[in-house]
C-alpha cells in the first residue's frame, strides 16, 4: 500500500470509528423511548453492544496501521447523534421516526463498510477485508430486521393512535 493509499483507508477507518462511537449513543437514546415496544428496544440495545464491538475492530484495525481514532471526529460524531436523538424526543411519532432513522443508518454503514472492504481487496489488506466482512454480517442483518419490523410498527402505531 502506497503513502497516499494508507493515508486515504486510515481516514476512511477514522470516519468509520467515528460513525459506530456516534451511533452507540444513538441507539441507547432510542432504545429508552421505546417503552411501548420492548422487541425494538431489546434488539436495539443488543445492537449497541454489537456497535461498541464494531468500535472496537476498527480501532484495532487502525492500531495495526499504526494509527488511531480521531478524537475530533469521534467528538463531532458524538455531538451530531445526540442532537438527532434529542429532536426525536420531541415526537409523539419516535418509534416510526427511529425506524426510518435506523434504517438510513445502517445502509450507511453497509456503504462504508462495502467501500473499506473493496480497499482491503484492492490493496491486498486480508486483515481490513475480514474486519469489514464480519461487520458487514451484523449490519445487514440489523437492516434486514429493521426493514421486517416496519411495517408491524407502524400497524402498532396506528392502532395505538386510534384508541387515545
Amino acid at each position: 500500500m502506497t503513502k497516499q493509499q494508507k493515508k486515504t483507508v486510515v481516514s476512511w477507518l477514522r470516519d468509520a470509528h467515528a460513525l459506530e462511537v456516534g451511533l452507540e449513543k444513538n441507539l441507547s437514546s432510542l432504545a429508552e423511548q421505546l417503552e411501548n415496544y420492548p422487541e425494538l428496544a431489546q434488539r436495539f440495545l443488543q445492537h449497541r453492544e454489537e456497535t461498541a464491538g464494531h468500535a472496537t475492530l476498527v480501532s484495532d484495525e487502525l492500531a495495526r496501521l499504526n494509527e488511531g481514532p480521531s478524537g475530533a471526529k469521534d467528538t463531532v460524531s458524538k455531538l451530531g447523534t445526540q442532537v438527532s436523538s434529542w429532536s426525536t424526543t420531541v415526537t409523539e411519532d419516535t418509534v416510526v421516526r427511529g425506524l426510518h432513522s435506523a434504517y438510513a443508518a445502517e445502509q450507511f454503514e453497509i456503504a462504508t463498510y462495502t467501500i473499506l472492504r473493496t480497499a482491503g481487496e484492492e490493496l491486498n489488506e486480508p486483515a481490513l477485508i475480514a474486519m469489514c466482512e464480519t461487520i458487514l454480517r451484523d449490519e445487514v442483518q440489523m437492516a434486514d430486521w429493521i426493514y421486517d419490523s416496519i411495517p408491524d410498527t407502524v400497524v402498532q402505531y396506528l392502532t395505538e393512535q386510534i384508541s387515545t
